[in-house]
């Protein structure tokens, strides 16, 4: 999926406001065929289920990740792209359009390696860069992304949530009442709601189905722009003074020729109550992990008449 850069996004808002069979990797620890079969059974771990996997998922970005973060450095992604990959494996892939219903509802983004940080080279930048990445430096940090998939509708949706103006910022010494307005806006959230028409890519071959049996593509038709208090802040004083002048909603509508030129394909290659794993296709390849939304909040996507 493509997720906005947070940083060029931030700019346009701102312009705008005026998915292995079943199998398990064999044991290291495999006995030789002279050895008795207790020797066997002692030797051989029993395969991990789906559930453990996950929760052993789980537990690694719950310790790996800080709060509000959703990469890791390149030096401590390793045992995250291996419990994914075990997870993968772990059950057989999801099929569409069977499982499509298995997809729908609310997911909060946990983790991904689509992201530009503070400590990437501009060489290992330019593969995330392809495929409209997350800006992962503190001033800019996405607050929550979370991707709506509404079946029935025929929608997938990406919202990101990020301060209004980058944080630490609003301290600088300006003068009133252009201070205000940025402590204002530090204390607001800008979200973006990316709308996009999705459907299920079939294979053109007997092959290429089997190798992505579960592949969405997804076309921007149009981005919403929403200014709100942050959940927790003090009153950020939005409609007062000069941010009274700062519109709370706006949208562009994407030229039809402009999404499918930049549509995007991911393969679902693992899905299910809580967690999902998306996949985009090359030249990205872009790894996504999402948790099932505790509380939906579909609302924040509807466009208001």
């Amino acid at each position: 999926l493509a997720l906005p850069p947070a940083g060029p996004m931030l700019a346009v808002a701102l312009l705008v406001g005026a998915h292995t069979s079943g199998r398990h990797c064999p044991s290291a620890f495999r006995a030789s065929p002279s050895l008795p079969r207790s020797h066997a059974l002692l030797s051989e771990a029993p395969p991990a289920t789906p559930a453990a996997t996950s929760a052993t998922l789980l537990q690694l970005l719950d310790r790996a990740l800080e709060p509000g973060r959703y990469v890791l450095p390149p030096a401590d992604r390793r045992a995250v792209l291996d419990a994914v990959a075990a997870l993968e494996a772990s059950r057989p892939a999801p099929s569409f359009p069977r499982d499509l219903t298995l997809i729908d509802g609310d997911w909060d983004l946990l983790f991904t390696t689509n992201a530009v940080t503070a400590d990437e080279t501009l060489f290992s930048a330019l593969t995330p860069a392809l495929s409209s990445p997350l800006v992962d430096v503190p001033q800019l940090r996405a607050r929550r992304v979370r991707q709506e998939v509404d079946v029935k509708a025929n929608r997938v949706r990406n919202c990101v949530s990020f301060s209004a103006w980058p944080e630490g910022l609003a301290a600088l010494p300006l003068p009133p009442p252009l201070s205000g307005v940025f402590q204002g806006l530090e204390r607001s959230d800008l979200t973006l709601i990316l709308d996009h028409r999705a459907a299920v890519e079939l294979g053109t071959s007997a092959t290429s189905a089997a190798s992505a049996p579960a592949r969405l593509r997804i076309e921007l038709e149009q981005v919403r722009r929403r200014l709100a208090p942050s959940p927790g802040a003090a009153d950020p004083g939005l409609g007062e003074g000069l941010l009274a002048l700062v519109p709370r909603e706006s949208r562009i509508d994407v030229p039809a020729p402009l999404g499918a030129l930049g549509a995007g394909r991911f393969d679902t290659t693992y899905v299910d109550d809580t967690l999902r794993v998306s996949r985009g296709i090359a030249p990205g390849r872009e790894l996504r992990v999402f948790r099932r939304a505790a509380v939906p909040v579909t609302v924040v996507s509807e466009p208001q008449s």
